[in-house]
């Protein structure tokens, strides 16, 4: 099985601040740069969603203001880009900050990547 390892995050926020603030305090390996964070296994950049307002309903994740591009580092694999993804979309739920992964193994991840909480 050929799984890609690139992961977009939808969230259901406008403001990095409150984003990043958020996933620097639940998972300390975190190291902010500018819009981007470093994971050990993923490289995180925050990126202002080109479709946002473009569907009628709020539960439609395609139309949020934001998107976690989430790309592996060169030498992560699946069983260690999992687990950093599923610390993101936790830190952003346990806070009700919506979210939703996009992925080849959105299956993997908690609630398979993001019934809204």
């Amino acid at each position: 099985m050929n799984v890609e390892l690139d992961c977009a995050i939808y969230i259901a926020a406008p403001n990095w601040d409150i984003v990043s603030h958020r996933l620097l305090h639940c998972i300390p390996e975190a190291l902010l740069e500018g819009d981007v964070i470093h994971f050990p296994s993923l490289v995180v950049e925050w990126q202002r969603n080109d479709y946002e307002g473009t569907v009628e309903s709020e539960d439609d994740f395609i139309g949020w203001p934001s998107v976690l591009d989430c790309q592996p580092t060169d030498s992560a694999s699946l069983g260690e880009v999992v687990p950093v993804a599923s610390e993101i979309l936790g830190a952003l739920w346990e806070v009700r900050i919506r979210a939703v992964a996009a992925c080849d193994y959105e299956h993997l991840l908690p609630r398979k990547g993001g019934t809204i909480p």
